[in-house]
């Protein structure tokens, strides 16, 4: 029996919300290291895991070019000694092409309540090419039986820019949380080097083709992988969510050896 509780959530409140703020699903499976000890070996696994989870269920799935890199970016998780922000439900990211200083710089504050998190004040300030988006992250809990957790998210992007070295000038893009003080502390960054691999487009009833990513972590510098994660998207919609939660649960009986259970990966920051 699947757990319908955080579907339940998100198809009950959405009357509350103007249309632009209806929630998407952002669909994630964790996966270990070692499925990437040789990373196009445990790319194909997981390209093939999503092949088979389409065919079974009936979905069209486009896959692109054999799981080509896309992108390759640097990801900096930024936060006072104290975790002002973390210890508040905030993360603040900087995700730049690799070798650049500018980037995008986010503020995202996640929790288990979404008229809480739909009133999160995330916004930059005008004039640096912000945008605002919530959405439910959804995961597996479990595996036996399958179980569904995750937390709803929004998140306020501003770029170009380059990584804050105070508290102060995190404040000056997102003004909101000059609440939490610490206008003076530094903030220091814990960074990962992030391969993105396009894996193609997935058919979900009431969407249009949705593109599926796996995105691998490995420290700065070298070639280990630490983590993988796995990620497609979903409207709001009924259909659209009941279909996403087969699927993740189908790639999470395909590719149990390898599952890291939960819906952050962070843990993995070296």
């Amino acid at each position: 029996m699947r757990n319908l509780s955080l579907l339940t959530v998100v198809l009950v409140p959405l009357a509350l919300l103007a249309a632009e703020e209806q929630p998407a699903c952002e669909y994630k499976l964790l996966l270990r290291a070692s499925l990437f000890a040789e990373p196009g070996s445990g790319i194909a696994t997981v390209l093939a895991a999503m092949v088979s989870t389409a065919k079974l269920e009936g979905l069209d799935f486009k896959p692109t070019s054999q799981g080509k890199a896309s992108k390759y970016r640097t990801l900096r998780y930024l936060d006072t000694a104290t975790a002002l922000l973390t210890g508040r439900g905030f993360v603040l990211r900087h995700r730049a092409e690799q070798g650049a200083q500018h980037g995008e710089l986010t503020l995202k504050f996640s929790h288990a309540d979404l008229a809480q998190v739909a009133a999160a004040p995330v916004e930059p300030i005008p004039g640096l090419g912000g945008s605002v988006k919530l959405e439910l992250d959804r995961c597996l809990t479990t595996l036996t039986p399958p179980t569904f957790g995750g937390k709803y998210a929004r998140s306020g992007e501003a770029e170009p820019l380059p990584p804050p070295p105070l508290f102060s000038a995190a404040v000056a893009v997102f003004p909101s949380l000059a609440t939490l003080g610490g206008a003076d502390s530094a903030l220091s960054a814990r960074s990962v080097d992030e391969e993105v691999v396009t894996l193609g487009k997935l058919k979900l009833p009431a969407d249009s083709k949705v593109q599926t990513a796996l995105a691998l972590w490995r420290k700065p510098g070298t070639s280990a992988v630490l983590i993988g994660e796995l990620s497609f998207r979903a409207s709001g919609s009924e259909g659209a969510i009941e279909a996403g939660d087969r699927v993740l649960e189908r790639l999470g009986t395909a590719l149990a050896n390898y599952v890291v259970l939960g819906c952050s990966k962070t843990a993995a920051l070296p």
